[in-house]
This record gives C-alpha cells, structure tokens and sequence, in this order.
C-alpha cells in the first residue's frame, strides 16, 4: 500500500500553497483527518474540496478516499512495530540473534544511504557555527544529550535542553549563524517538526538526524541524516531503535576531529589533565 506521508515527503515542494496547507494538516493531525469527513476537512482548512482531491491525485492517490484508506492504514504512527505475536514468544536464543542482526544490517545501511559528502559537509557546519544547539522530543532528548556528550568533548560551542519551555525559549535566541540539530527516532513525532517550522523562521541551519528516510521530518531539515528505506520489523520503531543514530553521532565525531587536526590532540590532553584526577 502506498504511504501518504512518504508521497508528501516526496512532493511536498511541487505543492501549491493551499495543497500544502492539506498537507501539513495531515502530517500534524493524521488522527483527525482518518475520522473526517472531506466536507468537514474543507471547512476546517478553508480550502475547496476539490482542492483537496486534486492534492490526493497529485500525491499518487486516485483521491480522497484511497488517500484517506491508505491513511488509516498508517495511523497513529505510521512506523508502527511489526512485531507479531509468534516473534514475541521466541526463545529468548532467538530475539538475542534477531536483535544483533537487525542492528548490524541497519547500521550497515547507513554506508549505503548516507554519503561521505554529506558526512562532510555536516562536519564543516560544526566547525563554522558559532553555537549548536540540539534538540529531541521524548525519548530521542536522551540521543540529543548523547549527541551535546559527543560534541561538547571536542570543545564546540553545544547546548541542549531538556524542558521543553526552555528548548522554546532558545529558538528565540537562534540565527543563520547558529546551528541546529534535530534527532527524532521515528520521523512522525508533531512536536519535533513544530519546532523545526519555529527554527526555519528563525533563518537557521537545520540537521536532522533520524532512522528513515521519506518522513514528514525530512522536508523541515536543510541538511538530513537516516539510513533506512523501510522500518524494520524487529524493533519497536517509534522509541527502541537507537542505535543507527548513535553511529550517526560517533561517525560525525571523528570526522569532526579529523578535521579539527591538532587541534584534537590537545583537547584531548587538555581533558585528560583535568580529569585525570578525578574521582568522578
């Protein structure tokens, strides 16, 4: 069946300002629209109901009501696990190699999917920001302070924050000579593509970092960073599957330092000096 949100994804920018407003209203409140009627959806949007069926055919859809089954089909979460009954009542011998694998051939797609070029230039931008601030909502905020971890050791100027108020509150302060990193495990969350919009206005550079491709997410990201076509179907996609990122983070780690030359040493001597001592 085919994905409403890989197909807005796709053609978003061919859109027309009223289809895109269809669009965004989908990608935000997919729920809704499932349980909507397109009279209703008209008059909520303020757009023509043939608007609408002309969005649906320009998506691939034969229109509103193919658009609106294949919608439901991806609801609430259109990454949701594939774990079946019979995979939950392997043997725990089993999950142990299904697991390992399913991360050893994820991680392996990051080689294939995501190029050095990109890896590069996403290095570079870390070096030029004056401040990089990261951002994730729910359970991917642990993989924005794994991400701040990474870089704050290189010495980069990184923030983060937990509060969402206070996340808010820093796009306020952001410019074009700032930079922002979004982390969002699943793609679909409403709350991490809000504050991408809120970022954007603000002229920032945006990297987003996530584990697919063709998500709502991507289109509000300048620079984007995922390794997977499809979800996999050994993990609970919306929250455990971490590790692709994780990767993501330590590759633009040691490009970074790469980059950075001596540089690197001494923050590492500088460090090491410091905490040698420590008993922390």
């Amino acid at each position: 069946m085919k994905s409403c949100f890989a197909a807005i994804s796709d053609k978003y920018d061919r859109l027309s300002y009223s289809e895109k407003i269809f669009a965004d209203y989908i990608v935000v409140s997919r729920e809704e629209a499932v349980h909507s009627s397109i009279a209703t959806l008209s008059a909520k949007l303020g757009i023509a109901q043939s608007t609408i069926v002309e969005t649906t055919k320009k998506l691939g859809f034969d229109g509103w009501k193919e658009f609106k089954i294949s919608l439901a089909a991806e609801h609430v979460n259109p990454l949701v696990s594939h774990w079946s009954q019979a995979t939950l009542s392997s043997s725990a011998k089993d999950v142990v190699s299904d697991i390992i694998n399913s991360n050893v051939s994820c991680i392996h797609e990051i080689e294939q999917n995501i190029s050095q070029l990109l890896f590069d230039q996403v290095a570079d931008l870390l070096l030029k920001a004056k401040s990089i601030v990261v951002y994730g909502i729910g359970t991917s905020n642990i993989l924005a302070q794994e991400t701040h971890d990474y870089f704050f050791r290189l010495g980069l100027p990184v923030y983060t924050y937990q509060n969402t108020h206070h996340q808010l509150l820093s796009v306020s302060l952001l410019d074009k000579s700032h930079l922002a990193i979004l982390i969002s495990q699943s793609g679909v969350n409403k709350d991490i593509i809000d504050l991408a919009k809120k970022i954007q206005a603000r002229k920032c550079t945006t990297i987003g970092i996530s584990n697919f491709l063709h998500t709502p997410f991507e289109k509000y990201c300048d620079f984007f960073l995922a390794p997977l076509s499809l979800p996999s179907i050994k993990h609970n996609n919306d929250f455990t599957l971490r590790l692709p990122i994780l990767c993501i983070i330590e590759i633009l780690y040691y490009v970074v330092a790469s980059k950075m030359g001596l540089d690197y040493e001494n923050v590492l001597s500088r460090t090491f000096q410091i905490t040698k001592n420590s008993s922390v």
